[in-house]
Formats: structure tokens, sequence, C-alpha cells
């Protein structure tokens, strides 16, 4: 596979006040959803030894859109046309590819007349459906999602008397998708493929009912949850079952471990229904939007774990995020940065951005010294180049190493700096610093080096986007690089006038054209080979859909 790469390079071209909006954007809506009683329904000539022989199929879906079509005038038409369409027939495809169940032998009946506050219709009451599972398409019309910047909420509703799998739920869009392209398709098909994930396997209600896929009893809760108190004091759940602690072990190198860790920030369903942003980042069920969207093998885990489920590993992406970390990375008290002396008070940039209580850490990168002083263990996952350009951690995008000034003292775990209102941007890090994407003025994947934002490349000579293309991290001589930025289009010697002419301290940042055999596996100036493993290659460029 002809693998092409996209450039990053290093400037003090101040672009990234556009990312203030974009950081932990609340794309699900699972917090402000209620969690379902459990509703237990029986299938016509179905018993347990039946369920118990019966063999392991590809998983059906089926969609109804009624209330949709049924409310059309409270809704713009194209909204239905993509999700009928476009948005979930291929979520549809990327679960029946994934998973296989021991099928409803009968077609699926629900014979009660709510899935939560929604009536069913009557056919699934009387007829029934050829299907596993049926959800519900709901679009928002009450204007709560577009008035708490939610993109999408789903949970299950009823679930099968015997096995305890979820055969119905719901999933609720904001209104006004704006599908207008195919990056926009993407992010909207990975946006429903995580709120699916809700219904089918991870949310609070559903733990205590995974069962074991040979006896259909439940496993028990204790087998599924442990807890832990954190060094704040606060309690912090994680999942313990067997297969994901044998495949997280192996991914973190970590025989030691006690489980993955569950979100312990955001609200109730966030901290309960995703993986920590801190040890799971990239994974698609982390709580909030990220560049990069990828199923570990960890997550496959879980939901052949459930009892419900048979998984497809090949259908897993290449995750790297805390590969190979070793135990340390969930230590007690370990700090994912270190010696941060250097940042004060007075190197925080003063302007507020419209007003907003968070203020735009700058002022540093002036100074040529925004990573001397400080260090990580962990650079393909943390970053010590504060605000300045970045790669992802599978290098998918483009971002910047972005630190914020909160309002408030950080608590003490999630203090880095002397200024103990310093940390970085994202808030479900526990203020660690992390690649934020740059998007420029493109909602959705604008920093991607596959399918982003063309007007953000600066060196569009050198530097492309395509669908195989990665970001890393290389150098080029300063006077190389003020050469490459002055020829740019639009691009004048005045934006540049901070830049660093110290060739000692400048030819560790810049960018130099490496080989195409080269691929960056941390965030570091390196570019090591890539994987020689072809298929390795293929993973970590293929998509679901």
């Amino acid at each position: 596979m002809m693998v092409d790469f996209c450039l990053i390079y290093i400037s003090l071209l101040i672009t990234y006040i556009n990312l203030i909006n974009e950081i932990n954007s609340k794309h699900c809506g699972i917090d402000f959803l209620k969690i379902p009683k459990r509703t237990l329904l029986k299938q016509e000539g179905e018993n347990r030894r039946m369920l118990k022989e019966n063999n392991w199929e590809n998983l059906r879906i089926h969609m109804d859109y009624s209330f949709i079509e049924n409310n059309i005038g409270n809704f713009d038409k194209k909204d239905l046309i993509d999700l009928k369409e476009k948005i979930m027939p291929k979520t549809q495809e990327v679960f029946q590819n994934l998973l296989k169940v021991k099928r409803i032998q009968n077609k699926l009946k629900l014979n009660t007349q709510s899935c939560d506050n929604y009536q069913i219709p009557e056919i699934y009451q009387t007829d029934g459906v050829d299907a596993d599972l049926i959800i519900f398409v709901l679009i928002d019309d009450t204007g709560f999602f577009l008035q708490n910047k939610i993109e999408a909420g789903a949970i299950h509703c009823l679930q099968h008397e015997e096995t305890r799998r979820p055969i119905a739920g719901y999933i609720q869009f904001k209104p006004q998708l704006n599908v207008n392209n195919s990056t926009a398709l993407d992010y909207m098909v990975w946006l429903a493929v995580h709120e699916v994930s809700h219904i089918l396997v991870i949310n609070n209600a559903l733990y205590e009912d995974y069962i074991h896929p040979e006896t259909l009893e439940p496993i028990g809760i204790d087998k599924v949850i442990g807890k832990k108190i954190m060094e704040s004091g606060n309690k912090m759940n994680f999942i313990k079952s067997p297969k994901v602690l044998e495949n997280a072990k192996k991914h973190f190198g970590c025989d030691h471990l006690d489980g993955v860790p569950l979100e312990y920030n955001g609200g109730a369903g966030t901290a309960g229904a995703h993986w920590a942003k801190k040890y799971m980042n990239t994974d698609y069920m982390i709580g909030d939007s990220y560049g990069e969207n990828l199923i570990s093998e960890i997550t496959l885990g879980l939901f052949e774990d459930s009892g419900w489920y048979r998984v497809d590993y090949k259908m897993g992406n290449l995750f790297l995020w805390g590969k190979n970390v070793g135990c340390g990375f969930f230590e007690k008290g370990k700090k994912c940065i270190e010696n941060s002396e250097r940042i004060t008070s007075s190197s925080i940039d003063s302007n507020d951005d419209k007003n907003k209580s968070i203020r735009v850490f700058a002022d540093i990168v002036n100074k040529g010294k925004h990573s001397s002083g400080y260090s990580t263990e962990y650079k393909n996952e943390f970053c010590t180049n504060f605000n300045y350009p970045i790669c992802s951690a599978s290098n998918i995008f483009r971002g910047i190493c972005k630190l914020r000034k909160f309002p408030f003292k950080l608590s003490k775990n999630e203090r880095y700096f002397n200024n103990p209102q310093l940390g970085g941007a994202d808030t479900l890090t526990d203020k660690c610093p992390i690649a934020i994407e740059d998007k420029g003025d493109q909602s959705y994947y604008g920093g991607s080096c596959r399918v982003g934002n063309k007007d953000t490349l600066m060196m569009k000579d050198i530097e492309k986007i395509c669908p195989e293309c990665a970001c890393f991290m290389s150098n080029l001589s300063d006077g190389n690089l003020k050469q490459r930025i002055n020829d740019v289009k639009n691009i004048s010697l005045n934006k540049i006038k901070n830049l660093n002419t110290d060739s000692k301290n400048s030819d560790k940042d810049d960018i130099k054209i490496k080989n195409k055999n080269n691929i960056r596996k941390d965030t570091d100036q390196k570019a090591p080979e890539i994987n020689k493993d072809k298929n390795e290659v293929e993973k970590s460029c293929k998509t679901l859909f």
C-alpha cells in the first residue's frame, strides 16, 4: 500500500484561537437520558434450552423512522433523508458485520406500548419484524439538544426475558444535521456507531445483566465493575470483565492491571458509559468528540464479555494510545508531565476570547522555551511542546499541544505548573496536555490529514491531504522553514517575526521531508520506520464504511 504523509510544520502563526469552542464538545447526550427501568419481554416459541442451542449469526437491526415521518412538518426533510438513506444504513452495516448473536427464532415482537416515553407503533406489538434489535430513530423537537450543544443520545429500553440482551432502544439526534459532504457523513456515522453502542452494551443499566453465553446465567456485577478511590478523593469505576482485562493487559503492557477506567469526569451518564479519556483516548467510546475514532480490541472485548455477542476482531483498528506504556500509566499520584516550573502567570495571554472565562496561553512560544524544562514518559499520549503544532497519537490529524488558564484553581491531582490555574485545555484528561485538533472553519475533521481543511495547509507545495495520508514530526533548518513559509501564497514574513533564529533550538522543532517509508510513532522529533507488516499499515488506514 502506498502511504503518503501530511507534513506538519512548526511556526509561530497563532491559529489556534478557534479551538476554544471545539474542545470537549458535547456530542453524546446520554447524560440527559433517563436510565431505563429493566423491562424484560418474552418472545413467542422460545425457551432457555432452545436459546442455548441456537447458532451464532449476524446481528439483524431494524430501524424505525415513523416518529420523524409522522411529524415531518416539524423537521427538515433533508434530515430524514440523511438519516434514512445515509447515516443509519451505514451504522446498521457496521454492527451487522461486527457482531453475531444467538438469533431470535421467530419475529421479534414488542408486547408493550412504550419504549421509555416513545409510543411503540402497533405493528411491532402484533406482527413483529425479522430482527434481533429494533431501534427507533428520533429527532429532538424540543430545542433541548441545540440549546445544550448535544448532537445525539441513545439508550436501550427493552430486553429479552431469557438472555437480558437489549432488543429495543432509541437514538435521538439534534435537528439541522447539515450532512453536506462525505466528511460530515463520516462524522455522523461514527457518532451513530458510538450511540448505538450505548443501546447494545455500554451503559450503567446493562452491566449487571451481562451473562455467561453458554449457561445464560448472569455473571454478576462484581465480575464486571470494580471501584477505586482516586487521589482527588473521588470514586472511579473500572471494567474488569475477563476479555476486557486480557486485552487491556496485553495492550498497555501491564500484567497487574486491575481494569480499564470508566470516565470519572462529566455527568453521571458520561461517567458510567464511556472509557476514561486520559487512559483510552482515540477509542470511539470516550465521552466527547475527538479527531481520531478507533475501535480498540478493548472495546470489542466488552461486547464479547456481555455474553450477548460474538465479535469479529478483524473489524478493529490499530489503537496506539497507551500502547505498551506499562503499569506506571495507571499509578495513583503519577503525573502525566513533570518539572513544569518555567510557566508562570506572567506568560498567560491577557486577551479574553469573546469574554469567555477561559484564556489562551500563548506568550511562552515567543521565547522559544516551549519544551525546555518539561518532560513526559508518555510521549505518544501527552505533550510538552505547549501551544505548538503536534501530531495526534495515531498520526491521523495535526493539532496543537494546547494549554488554558482556568478561572479557578485546579485540584492538586490536576496541577502540573506553578500557576494553579494553568492546565491542559482538555477537561476530560485531568488537564493533561494533549493534541487538540486545529479544524480551521471546517466543523468535522478540519485538521485531518485524510479529509481535512486544505485552507489550513501553510506549505501547500509539500503538504498533502489524501485518504491514506498521515501526520509526522521531523525537522528542517530554520532558514529553510522561513523560505518555505515565505513562498506560500498570502503568507507574509511579518507573521513569523517571532520565529526563533537559534538553530540549536529550532532544528529540533522544525520540519524536514522524510522518506515515505517513515512515520512517527510518538510525539518526539523522530520518525521511525513504520511497522513492516503490511497488514498493520492497512489496519491503521482502513475505515469501517
